[in-house]
């Protein structure tokens, strides 16, 4: 559903600012 696909969006754009925050590399 639209909510799920925006929910994973926040969640995807949240986890790569917490990753630059502490200069995680993939």
């Amino acid at each position: 559903s639209f909510e799920l696909e925006h929910e994973e969006k926040e969640l995807q754009q949240w986890l790569i600012q917490f990753k630059q925050r502490h200069k995680i590399n993939d």
